[in-house]
């Protein structure tokens, strides 16, 4: 027997999103290259994309430290 799938109401919408990714370079190498999110702002640790003309949710990608950051 197949599970029923539920759907999300369309009238949902999804905020900003924040990550904590292992290797911050080769995380902005995807969002920016292969999904086409850009990048607004960016420091060491961290970094804010958005989608292509400001549609879309926001992405903040942040560096994490130790165990957390492992893939």
């Amino acid at each position: 027997m197949a599970k029923r799938r539920r759907k999300i109401h369309r009238r949902v919408t999804i905020g900003r999103v924040h990550l904590g990714v292992s290797d911050l370079d080769r995380s902005l190498a995807f969002y920016e290259g292969t999904l086409g999110f850009e990048i607004t702002q960016r420091t060491d640790a961290s970094a804010i994309l958005i989608a292509a003309n400001d549609e879309g949710p926001r992405i903040v990608l942040t560096a994490s430290q130790g165990d957390a950051g492992a893939p």
